[in-house]
């Protein structure tokens, strides 16, 4: 997700400037295939040559200039092993499927006529307990 934002009292939609965008990915070596995208809802998670980080050996680091309007961005690091290829967020990313995670569920009911709602069930899940 992206919010576009500016300083004044400005419609942002149309009045936010573009700013370069420096994305800087530190690498040891450059991989022997693939390519590194820099990807989020400001380019539709789209793969573009635009949107294709290049590898600078000086700097050991995978580089991307990118315009942006002034803003909030979430973005990730995809890998993309061969043409066609699906993406690997994990490679860079991290997995963190064996995370343990709980949630609380709350369920409420507002009875016919009344202008509260009453809590009615609670129940605790833990995502390594099955």
């Amino acid at each position: 997700r992206f919010i576009i934002n500016d300083q004044d009292d400005f419609d942002p939609a149309i009045n936010g400037d573009y700013v370069l965008t420096h994305f800087t990915l530190p690498f040891n070596n450059e991989l022997p295939s693939g390519k590194i995208y820099v990807m989020g809802g400001f380019n539709n998670w789209q793969r573009t040559t635009a949107n294709t980080m290049t590898f600078n050996a000086k700097r050991s680091a995978y580089e991307l200039v990118y315009p942006l309007k002034q803003g909030y961005y979430n973005y990730l690091y995809a890998f993309e092993e061969y043409p066609g290829a699906p993406l690997d967020f994990s490679l860079i990313e991290g997995n963190y499927f064996e995370t343990e995670n709980d949630y609380t569920i709350l369920i409420y009911h507002r009875p016919f006529g009344q202008l509260y709602d009453a809590l009615i069930g609670v129940k605790t899940v833990n995502t390594l307990v099955n």
